[in-house]
């Protein structure tokens, strides 16, 4: 589009009203779109709800793209911390451990870059008798507790949270909704 204040203007449509589908539809407001979250669940319904959450990307496949969102993750949750109460948020922060059996490959783990408070430890420094582990400091993130946070930031924003009676079917049913 040429005129970057019409397209910000547009309607976005978000499928799922978890961790994923709030953050996006909160960035998105952030960027000034009109949002609107479509769900046959509500979010303390979701996966999401199930478990807490330990900031530690580990499972991605690290790149330039995966270091960049990992830094402005890391930046996002110190500002939710900085700002806000964790009671209210869910977001603290914790220390982590990692233990193995076997040392492990410092680059095998480029993530910790950006937590806190890094340290190696050998046995006997080791919880649960490892031989070897790393301690740091990040983000724990209770999902119950996050999860409300996120849907009324994204409410008291002028988001619309749209409760489906079933799941989409198909994709054409995507193209129904009335976004851009």
């Amino acid at each position: 589009y040429q005129d970057q204040a019409a397209w910000r203007q547009e309607r976005v449509a978000v499928i799922g009203a978890g961790v994923i589908g709030l953050s996006t539809a909160l960035l998105a407001q952030e960027a000034d779109y009109k949002v609107a979250i479509y769900s046959d669940r509500r979010p303390l319904e979701t996966t999401s709800a199930q478990a807490a959450a330990n900031f530690k990307p580990h499972e991605v496949v690290y790149n330039s793209l995966a270091h960049t969102m990992v830094e402005l993750g890391w930046d996002g949750f110190a500002k939710i911390a900085k700002d806000h109460n964790s009671s209210k948020t869910g977001v603290r922060k914790h220390t982590h451990w990692e233990a193995s059996s076997a040392p492990k490959d410092e680059s095998l783990a480029p993530y910790l870059a950006v937590v806190e408070d890094l340290q190696t430890h050998e046995h006997p420094n080791v919880p649960g008798g490892y031989a070897f582990g790393w301690r740091y400091n990040t983000f724990f993130i209770d999902t119950p507790v996050y999860l409300p946070w996120l849907t009324d930031k994204f409410l008291s924003q002028g988001g619309k949270l749209v409760l489906l009676k079933e799941k989409f079917q198909d994709q054409e049913q995507l193209g129904l909704l009335p976004a851009d």
